[in-house]
């Protein structure tokens, strides 16, 4: 397939919604780093909260490390130590069973799940706070999905591989 030349007209419908999205990024920011500042000092009081949760979070990936080992032993898929949720369809494809990307998607899960548990147990924080701290641990915990980075997504490594990386350029089109 023959790619498309990247033109002018691109590049200034790029810049264009780059910067409407930086400026859309930029007045949220002070919101999110007040409300997580606060979860986060609120955090500083429950050290045994947090151990008890660190602790935890190890044993997971200690588990996970073990079913990987095992997998590339025997050369058969990976056990779940965590699952996605129902309705989770980032992780449907069938590249995600890989060993190796089966790994990164089970390791961010648990981080996610533990961010998220993390942040949802600070306690004394007025409701607002609370709600827009786990709103916005949420936020950033989603955007770091392995599936968001064509470099660690098995779907968008087929389909640049299909489409002779043409599926790149347009998705960096739409991107930016």
């Amino acid at each position: 397939m023959n790619a498309q030349p990247f033109t002018q007209l691109d590049m200034t419908a790029v810049v264009r919604n780059a910067t409407q999205n930086s400026k859309q990024q930029a007045e949220a920011m002070p919101a999110m780093m007040k409300a997580l500042g606060a979860a986060g000092e609120a955090l500083q009081a429950q050290p045994h909260f947090l151990m008890e949760k660190q602790q935890e979070l190890a044993q997971q990936h200690m588990a996970l490390a073990a079913s990987f080992m095992e997998a590339l032993q025997t050369g058969s898929p990976m056990q779940d130590v965590v699952s996605p949720d129902n309705g989770d369809r980032r992780f449907n494809h069938e590249g995600w069973q890989h060993p190796v990307f089966s790994l990164m998607k089970q390791s961010y899960l648990l981080g996610a799940s533990w961010m998220n548990t993390v942040v949802s147990g600070a306690e004394g924080l007025d409701p607002k706070t609370k709600h827009q701290a786990t709103f916005f641990t949420q936020m950033l915990v989603d955007a770091m999905s392995p599936s968001n980075n064509p470099m660690t997504n098995p779907e968008v490594i087929e389909k640049a591989r299909e489409t002779g990386g043409e599926s790149l350029r347009q998705g960096m089109v739409n991107w930016l």
